[in-house]
């Protein structure tokens, strides 16, 4: 009897420890790595290792979305091609539970856009003219978007992005306040 209630403390010490080791992701923190993770050779396994373990990514959307896109950029840190394929095909299946969940969310469509407009067209993942759409008609409708601070690297990309018609970057333009030397 004596052995199952120490059993019993011992699974509660445990489940304890979890809560108190596992870290609330930083949502600033994940945009940044997002945004920089070109600059460094696998970056994007920082930003998975700090979403993986942490409870808030699976109550967040946006968070979920920024694991998806983290885990399918792990894809560029290994070597076997089923090993890459497996870490993009699970990033691709949490985004796409992240859309789903807030299918109205600027950030998550953009965090979509963005890994789309960056991956191999082979890989038959295509949400880029909706997404895009979405996006820009967002920034069109909502003005508190545009003065959003996540707003001045959303814009720098999309403008800077050749798949964007020249009419919609001069539209992107004139909304946002946007010119040739990416200053406001």
């Amino acid at each position: 009897m004596r052995s199952m209630k120490n059993s019993g403390i011992i699974v509660i010490l445990i489940f304890a420890a979890k809560l108190v080791l596992a870290q609330p992701a930083d949502l600033e923190k994940a945009r940044g790595i997002f945004f920089n993770r070109w600059e460094e050779d696998c970056a994007t396994e920082e930003l998975f290792n700090m979403l993986n373990g942490s409870p808030d990514t699976e109550v967040s959307p946006v968070l979920l979305a920024y694991r998806g896109v983290a885990r399918a950029g792990m894809a560029e840190c290994v070597t076997f091609p089923f090993t890459k394929l497996n870490y993009f095909n699970q990033g691709k299946s949490e985004l796409e539970e992240a859309v789903l969940r807030a299918p109205d969310n600027v950030e998550i469509r953009f965090i979509r856009f963005a890994m789309q407009t960056n991956i191999p067209s082979l890989l038959g993942y295509d949400h880029i003219e909706e997404d895009k759409k979405f996006i820009i008609k967002e920034i069109k409708k909502d003005p508190s978007l545009r003065n959003w601070e996540y707003a001045d690297r959303v814009y720098h990309y999309l403008i800077g992005w050749d798949g964007l018609a020249d009419a919609e970057r001069d539209g992107l333009k004139k909304i946002t306040g946007y010119d040739r030397s990416g200053q406001y």
